[in-house]
């Protein structure tokens, strides 16, 4: 469960490779553009911050192409569909 994953990732940092992690799907109503845009923010803050996006959906191309477009395809990584991604 979720809980036990930020309890788990609160103790040893060093075995989680992302800061944020969004999973949900890429859709108009789940505006994961908006995350994209305020991730760029927090990158010119601190540069090693890292993003996982988990999902799928109709706006999987345009989040890819703003990612790449804004620079930060070492910062956001989009997993696409998982099934059980926290396990």
């Amino acid at each position: 469960d979720v809980s036990s994953t930020l309890l788990k990732s609160s103790k040893d940092k060093s075995q989680y490779n992302y800061d944020i992690c969004y999973i949900g799907r890429l859709t108009h109503q789940k505006n994961p553009q908006r995350l994209v845009k305020i991730l760029y923010e927090v990158v010119k803050q601190k540069a090693n911050v890292k993003c996982a996006i988990v999902g799928d959906g109709v706006l999987k191309e345009e989040v890819r192409d703003m990612v790449r477009s804004l620079g930060i395809e070492e910062n956001i990584q989009i997993l696409g569909f998982k099934n059980n991604p926290l396990k």
